[in-house]
């Protein structure tokens, strides 16, 4: 009976340390020693810088409460990342060739195996903070022979009819400051929390895209690609800057011009 109690006493403070590492975030401390203590103080601080009582919107009128922050907050994103001009875009892609050849198709669009599917959920990151069905990696990794035939079900439905379901698309919404004291909704920046089943399908597709991505990405985009370094662009500017100023023939006939396009990783216009 003792024995029983020390077993049960002891699987609550393994869960209590567990929840606290989770909401502390540390992964530094994964190794070393636990102390629930230490996961509560970083908790509370992580809490208290991540926390948003104001905001000012774009005439620069701050604004209190929850409910017009995120009056705000719905009001900037709508507008950073809405489609200027939608209707267009059948046009303007009709004249480009596509670069999928027809074996490269073929295999970006095989049947999706069991095994794909086990091995995308099997490297989801266990200690990610979960999406709005609140499963963390680590639950589908312990319990993949109760729930691996749902998911593997839900998952082949998808890449079948090539239409996921309005539950699995939903996705919660983290702003995390850019700079210490943010006063502006574009001094955050939003991390998008999604649910379990749909990290499978987007790394499904990933493994599937990046062996072809190197055919049909120009050489100039030297990131996101394998064998390619965005350091490789620090190269090539510190060349043309070094050819502009040291050639005068050329320096006459050429220029140099820096961009800085906002949200460059989240917008395709």
């Amino acid at each position: 009976m003792v024995r029983e109690i020390k077993k049960d006493l002891n699987r609550a403070y393994y869960q209590e340390e567990v929840f606290w590492k989770q909401k502390s975030r540390n992964q530094w401390l994964q190794a070393g020693d636990r102390n629930t203590k230490h996961f509560h103080v970083c908790a509370k601080k992580r809490k208290a810088i991540n926390r948003i009582l104001s905001v000012k919107d774009n005439h620069g009128v701050e604004k209190l409460g929850e409910e017009m922050i995120s009056e705000t907050a719905v009001e900037y994103f709508q507008r950073v990342y809405e489609s200027a001009s939608p209707s267009l875009w059948d046009s303007f892609f009709e004249n480009f060739t596509s670069p999928v050849t027809e074996d490269m198709n073929s295999q970006l669009t095989r049947e999706v195996t069991t095994k794909e599917i086990r091995k995308a959920a099997m490297n989801i990151n266990g200690d990610k903070a979960p999406g709005p069905d609140g499963m963390t990696g680590h639950f589908y990794h312990q319990f993949w022979s109760t729930i691996g035939e749902a998911i593997i079900s839900e998952v082949r439905e998808f890449f079948n009819t090539g239409v996921m379901p309005s539950q699995l698309n939903h996705t919660n919404i983290c702003l995390l400051p850019k700079i210490d004291k943010p006063e502006k909704m574009c001094d955050y920046r939003p991390i998008s929390l999604c649910n379990a089943s749909y990290k499978i399908i987007s790394k499904i597709l990933t493994s599937r895209l990046k062996p072809v991505l190197p055919e049909i990405i120009s050489p100039e985009q030297t990131e996101f690609v394998p064998g390619r370094q965005i350091t490789d662009n620090v190269l090539v500017a510190h060349e043309l800057l070094h050819s502009l100023n040291h050639r005068r023939r050329q320096s006459k006939s050429y220029m140099a011009i820096k961009t800085d396009i906002s949200k460059a990783y989240d917008r395709v216009e």
